[in-house]
């Protein structure tokens, strides 16, 4: 028997094991807890409406809260993740473990064990990063040069 649950959610991954229920938080103090079938799970936080979306410093406000959720996570579990900004509706996400449970249960027995690196940067000066790669650069000099006379070569 399926339960019926309603409400849009934040998807992170999805770990070996039946409902945990919270697993951690995230960066505004939401739960991040599992919704499960069978014997895997999806980690999720109920959604705000604004992940992934909205100007780009919010954007990476989320994804920055994204992966310090992940890496909790990935700490104590092995993850399949999940696409960064996908949300669905509770009821969703078991369809999802439900039509995908072979693939995630094959894919969570190849992760166990193995360690995930990502490396994410950011900066508050982008063009002041430019510059200086191109003072150390003549074709990346040559570029921002040409940009600065012809749109049309924008970087």
């Amino acid at each position: 028997m399926m339960v019926v649950m309603s409400g849009e959610v934040k998807l992170y991954g999805v770990l070996a094991g039946k409902d945990r229920g919270v697993i951690t938080t995230d960066d505004a103090g939401r739960e991040v807890y599992t919704i499960s079938y069978r014997d895997i799970c999806c980690a999720v936080s109920d959604s705000n409406g604004l992940y992934g979306a909205g100007d780009k410093k919010s954007v990476l406000k989320s994804l920055m809260s994204y992966q310090v959720v992940m890496e909790s996570i990935i700490k104590k579990n092995t993850v399949v993740p999940i696409k960064f900004g996908t949300e669905l509706g509770k009821n969703d996400v078991v369809r999802v473990l439900e039509k995908g449970y072979t693939e995630f249960a094959e894919r969570l027995s190849a992760f166990e064990g193995k360690l995930e690196v990502d490396v994410s940067a950011s900066w508050e000066d982008m063009e002041g990063v430019i510059r200086g790669v191109a003072m150390e650069n003549a074709e990346v000099r040559r570029l921002v040069s040409a940009a600065c006379v012809d749109p049309g070569e924008r970087l």
